[in-house]
């Protein structure tokens, strides 16, 4: 029976092979230049080229295909006749319409298209009766759920004498243990639940994250629980946590842009909580005692907010936090941060490392996220240095001048201050040409208008940048958790882009002038003095790091 059905099947593939080949051979002819209009199944019809430009949230299209021939079927009309302007825009029949496609594309400046709307998504806010207060927004595309937590405590909360007793306490909270499990079993447990758990502290908020399957939400919600409200603080896991935090402090001289930028924080809050830094003497007196009273002090239910993403309704949220984290037996009240005075005097601060390069940093006091001046100055920023290569900073200290390989700005700004910092990067040589420079450039921003084209551009690159700040749940629903952390409007975000768009370029001039005096700036720089370039006659006085 097979000897029988051979031949057949040779006959049947040696078919297939010429009809392979007949293909290949179409498909080489259509891709060749100069020859005969391309043959397709369809005629394709020719559009205008001024119905092509009126096209809106389209490319233009071509004028002929290259797809290849897999059968017989009708050429292509030919081209009529048409004036220069449209023949340098449109395809030419003499030429293949790969040569000519890019001619008609228009530029995308000129596309007439519909602004787009976009609302941002709004999360529920739940106030639960153990005192916390949640984000929830749900978002059930994945089998996936994140919860973020802040604590109003952090660094700038630490007692005088005991800076660096936050950021260690939050980290053995989440490797010393809990009462009910040893460090060891609690990271078995995440582990085999693919659980992640990740604490942080800045100045002014303690913050921890859980990532899990919603498989195994129920015992990774108990597992967060347990970290935040009754960790065990092992000693050996303490110690093991104290000798990482010194070791990091040991080796920070050896990183020049972190060790300048913590003696800038420094002298930035010199007088207030937020500058106090840990030093390695501080951080060795820590002991288990003093964590737990930390813990006790800040880490209760009213003194949380929780933001909740992800494959979770609103009915489970209230009971699995409410069920896991039980409410404080004494209410308690955190004490407010009094507002730092940022000013200097113009001298400059040397921080001394024998470096073959300098890093120069200039201080000035901002408004603040509740000021009337936050997003005229936003837009001042961006050109003065934190737009990247099209900012003034960058552009004359890099561009123009080659002193700097990283030069700009950056602003921070919080409920109740700001700061807006520039800096500059430089071989040790050209160290004071780089500060005068900047110098100039803040001085010039205060004198003269913004160029309309200069506002144009940070007012756009703004707003699209703003967007980008919700492509998840879990951004938008963190953004307006931290929106009432910090004591911000409950509009502030949908009202951000509009009052951007209102700001002129009378208003951001006389902010310049306002909060931008060099002479009243904190000046650091961290280098080698000795090979500095004449530092008192280009700059003024210098002095030692105290």
């Amino acid at each position: 029976m097979s000897k029988k059905k051979a031949p057949y099947n040779r006959m049947i593939l040696g078919l297939l092979f010429l009809i392979l080949i007949g293909q290949h051979a179409g498909f080489v002819r259509a891709e060749k230049p100069n020859t005969k209009p391309v043959q397709t199944t369809k005629p394709v019809t020719q559009k205008s080229t001024v119905a092509r430009t009126q096209l809106t949230n389209r490319n233009a299209s071509t004028a002929a295909e290259t797809r290849p021939t897999w059968g017989k079927g009708k050429t292509l009309p030919k081209q009529e006749d048409a004036s220069r302007k449209d023949q340098a825009k449109t395809t030419s029949p003499d030429k293949p319409a790969r040569e000519t496609a890019s001619h008609q594309f228009v530029s995308p400046q000129s596309i007439i298209y519909p602004i787009l709307q976009y609302e941002i998504p709004k999360a529920q806010r739940i106030t639960l009766d153990n005192g916390i207060t949640v984000f929830l927004l749900e978002d059930h595309e994945l089998p996936l759920v994140r919860m973020s937590v802040v604590v109003r405590t952090g660094s700038a909360y630490d007692p005088p004498e005991q800076p660096g007793l936050a950021e260690l306490s939050c980290r053995a909270m989440r490797t010393a243990g809990t009462t009910a499990l040893t460090g060891d079993e609690l990271d078995d447990r995440l582990d085999r639940m693919a659980v992640n758990i990740v604490t942080g502290v800045d100045p002014e908020a303690a913050q921890f994250s859980l990532n899990t399957l919603k498989e195994n939400l129920e015992p990774a919600v108990d597992l967060f629980s347990q970290i935040l409200m009754t960790p065990r603080f092992d000693p050996e896991k303490v110690r093991i946590e104290k000798e990482l935090a010194l070791e990091g402090m040991r080796r920070i001289e050896d990183d020049p842009q972190e060790y300048a930028f913590r003696e800038f924080r420094k002298h930035v809050y010199r007088g207030n909580p937020r500058g106090n830094q840990k030093t390695i003497a501080s951080v060795g007196k820590l002991q288990v005692s003093d964590l737990i009273g930390f813990h006790r002090k800040y880490f209760y239910p009213e003194n949380m907010m929780i933001s909740v993403t992800g494959n979770i309704n609103r009915e489970e949220m209230v009971s699995l936090l409410s069920k896991y984290f039980q409410p404080a037996p004494v209410s308690q009240n955190v004490w407010n941060l009094p507002v730092p005075v940022i000013r200097g005097d113009g001298g400059i601060i040397v921080v001394r490392k024998e470096t073959p390069q300098s890093i120069v940093l200039m201080g000035f006091a901002a408004p603040a996220k509740n000021s009337s001046d936050y997003h005229a100055f936003s837009i001042l920023d961006f050109v003065l240095g934190s737009g990247g290569f099209r900012s003034r900073i960058f552009q004359d200290i890099r561009n123009n001048r080659g002193l700097a390989y990283s030069a700009g700005s950056f602003y921070k700004a919080k409920g109740d201050y700001g700061v807006l910092s520039t800096y500059g990067m430089t071989k040790t040589d050209s160290t004071m040409k780089v500060l005068d420079a900047m110098k100039s450039i803040v001085t010039d921003v205060g004198r003269s208008p913004l160029k309309p084209g200069e506002i144009i551009w940070a007012k756009k690159s703004i707003m699209n940048n703003f967007l980008f700040s919700f492509v998840s749940a879990d951004q938008i629903a963190y953004q307006q958790m931290m929106i009432e952390y910090e004591r911000l409007p409950e509009d502030f975000l949908q009202n951000y882009r509009q009052k951007i768009r209102k700001v002129d370029s009378g208003d951001i001039q006389s902010l310049a002038g306002k909060y931008l005096r060099p002479e009243q700036a904190i000046v650091l720089i961290l280098g080698d003095e000795k090979r500095f370039d004449q530092p008192e006659k280009a700059s003024g006085l210098v002095k030692p790091m105290k």
